[in-house]
Parts: structure tokens; sequence; C-alpha cells
């Protein structure tokens, strides 16, 4: 609003009359608009920050309920095919094992102290076999892998001898020729439970060869047969 000079007073008298009235208005305006935005302002403030103070929050999550743990086997299961295909299917064998020979029948086995779930490409031809078997608490996991490759490979010339991690209680991988006969044996044995199994692909045996050929791939490729293994006992 600009102030009031010569010019403005010189103006007739209705003239001076409006402008009065009109900054009265706008005065009285301004001063309600005040009013209210105080009032407003206020009271909205102290009604809000007070209500909102003292209301507590409300929290709308829920407890996280950790997952019960699966307890180990305990007994020697009975190998029948529902068994074996819980364990490892034909699909897992073809897919992650890679036989020359796709395996297209699961035969299961069962005796005295343990049992097997063969997974075949013909009556008698064999492409990866679960052998398993009881397991002594403490007895070394070195000595039963000694023991087992003596039994199919007397003379083996052994090409990977190592302890695995990741799978199971305690595994541990070998891989051997013999050139003497011709064979080859490749074995991951892992200990879970009151059980030690054994995943295995031995030519020597009438199984099939594997598309994978370095220890290492083979390796890798039962530690995932094996931890299905696990996860279905």
């Amino acid at each position: 609003m600009q102030p009031v000079t010569h010019r403005h007073v010189v103006r007739s008298g209705i003239g001076l009359l409006v402008s009065v009235f009109i900054l009265m208005t706008v005065a009285c305006s301004g001063s309600a608009t005040t009013s209210g935005g105080s009032s407003g302002g206020s009271s909205g403030g102290s009604t809000g920050g007070s209500t909102g103070g003292s209301t507590a929050a409300v929290s709308t999550n829920t407890p996280t309920v950790p997952p019960t743990a699966k307890p180990k086997p305990t007994s020697m299961p009975t190998f029948d095919l529902a068994e074996c295909q819980k364990l490892l299917t034909l699909s897992e064998v073809n897919q992650i094992a890679q036989p020359v020979n796709e395996a297209t029948t699961i035969i299961p086995t069962n005796g005295d102290r343990g049992g097997a779930c063969n997974y075949n490409y013909g009556p008698t031809s064999i492409d990866v076999y679960i052998y398993f078997q009881p397991y002594q608490a403490g007895v070394s996991l070195a000595s039963i892998v000694q023991q087992g490759t003596q039994n199919v490979i007397p003379q083996a010339q052994i090409t990977t001898s190592e302890s695995v991690s990741g799978v199971g209680d305690q595994a541990y991988f070998l891989a051997g020729t013999d050139a003497s006969i011709s064979g080859q044996t490749r074995d991951l044995y892992v200990v879970y439970g009151s059980l030690v199994f054994s995943v295995n692909n031995q030519p020597l045996r009438g199984a099939s060869q594997l598309k994978l050929t370095s220890d290492e791939a083979i390796k890798n490729a039962f530690i995932q047969l094996a931890q299905s293994v696990v996860n279905g006992l």
C-alpha cells in the first residue's frame, strides 16, 4: 500500500471517504485472517502435538519364529522306489551327473547292513548309485573311504583324495584309476546322522562314463547329488 501524498489529499471528499472505507475493509479482513490463522495454528499445533505425543505407537510386526531343525536319521531306511525317488530323481542324476547314457530306471536294493538306490540305463547298467550303511560315531571317515577303495580297486592309483565341506556332517571325495583292469572310481562319502552313504560312478562295474571329465567337475556334481539325498533323509 502506497503512502498518502498531496495528490491523494486533493481528491474530492467522496473519493476520500471511499478510500478510507476500502482501507478499513482491507484492514478488518486482514485482521480476521490473522486471527483465524493464529487460532487455527495454535489450536491445530497444540491439539495435534499433545494428542500425537501421548498416543503410543502400535507395532504391526509379527515376531519371527525360527524354523525347527529337521532331525537327522537314526536308523537305516528301507529302500523302495518311493524312498529312492524322494532322495534323488532320475532327472537330477541326468542333469547334474550328465551320464553319457541317461538313466531311465531306479532299482532299489536292501541288504543285511544297508541298501542302495541304483540309477540305471539298462537292467544291469548303472550310471550312478547311492550306497548306504550304518555309521558308528567316532570311526574315521578316511578309514571307511580307504576300505571302500581297496574293495573296489585294490591297486588303484589315486588321482584326488580330499575332505569336502558343505554337505552332511562330514564328507570325503576320492577318485582313482587302475590301469591293470582299466577301472575307474569316483566316490563321494558323506556322514549324516547315523548313516554313511557314498555317491558312486564306477565304470569298471558297468557304469556309464560321465560327460564330466575332470575330478573337480565330478566332485562338484556329486556334492549336489549328495545334498539332495541329505535333504530327503
